[in-house]
């Protein structure tokens, strides 16, 4: 039995379980691809995601990880109660032996369109709620606090050589002061990019969940760094990123309890940079003309925004 009808059926066993006050049978089952977007991301990871399209007119999504990661998926079933404020589809289940997280299915067009091509009004106010969404979830889930893992920095220490040449012993000084201090330990959404969020009116949603717990302030950098890398774009100015960042790290600390001081965000979104070249050059050792060249402007970007970081560490 391949895998796509195994899936069916193992939905379609369950789908009383989800949906207790409805009669519903799997139509079809489909793998989730990402089109077009994918040109967006060249280094990003590929999920493999099934979505099961219900009787109903609904669907559920079947979403595989890797056999070795560890997930939290009871944990975060607790939050489900809290779906709206957190914005996230309900999750239904988890099929240890696949390793796999059932969900349901939600409607919008991505958020990565409306800040292209939305107005400013628009943007201001889907921005707002991620980042009012993340906070409240971090409230929510704050608890034991961990040392920085210091692999993180390893893997990518020779990009950081390389960028900061004459100023690597001082970058390096303050990644280490970075990597002495405990931080809180949180459940994230796990990849929190206008491309897994989903808007509908006045509501957004957040896909791809990682159900897994890491460092608070992860997803936080990470929205802030895909606003920045949105700049790439002709029509996303550098006034409009700073004016949604800002709404975004404002929305966040309303509700979130945790603060860090503005070389902290730097050194993160400096290895977050690191990382995003780590990744281009293996994209490009994987061929393709189209990722090569994509990944060749990236790094070039992304070279330039590390030396403006490097220049305002304290």
């Amino acid at each position: 039995m391949d895998l796509k009808q195994a899936v069916k059926e193992r939905v379609e066993k369950n789908l009383p379980k989800y949906y207790p006050r409805e009669k519903l049978h799997v139509n079809g089952v489909e793998r989730v691809s990402h089109g077009i977007l994918s040109l967006f991301r060249p280094h990003a990871l590929r999920s493999l995601i099934f979505k099961c399209r219900l009787s109903n007119g609904e669907a559920v999504y079947v979403k595989f990880f890797d056999k070795d990661t560890k997930l939290d998926v009871k944990e975060w079933m607790k939050l489900n109660k809290y779906s709206k404020e957190l914005s996230i589809p309900k999750t239904f289940d988890y099929f240890k032996d696949w390793n796999a997280v059932v969900m349901e299915g939600v409607k919008g067009k991505k958020l990565f369109w409306t800040l292209l091509f939305g107005s400013m009004k628009d943007s201001v106010y889907y921005v707002r709620k991620v980042g009012e969404s993340l906070g409240k979830l971090h409230k929510l889930t704050s608890g034991e606090k961990k040392r920085f893992n210091k692999k993180l920095i390893s893997e990518v220490d020779p990009i950081i050589r390389e960028v900061a040449g004459e100023k690597y012993g001082h970058v390096k000084r303050k990644i280490d002061d970075l990597c002495r201090k405990k931080v809180s330990i949180v459940f994230n959404y796990g990849d929190l990019t206008p491309f897994n969020i989903l808007v509908d009116k006045n509501n957004i949603k957040i896909i791809d969940l990682s159900y897994r717990k890491t460092m608070f302030f992860e997803d936080l950098t990470h929205f802030s760094f895909y606003l920045e890398s949105l700049k790439k774009f002709i029509f996303f100015t550098n006034m409009k990123y700073k004016k949604l960042n800002e709404v975004f790290l404002t929305s966040y600390y309303k509700y979130s309890p945790y603060v860090f001081e503005k070389n902290f965000l730097m050194l993160w979104k400096f290895i977050r940079y690191a990382y995003s070249i780590y990744f281009s050059k293996m994209a490009i050792r994987r061929g393709g003309l189209i990722k090569i060249l994509i990944n060749l402007i990236n790094i070039r970007i992304t070279n330039k925004k590390i030396k403006r970081i490097i220049k305002e560490l304290n």
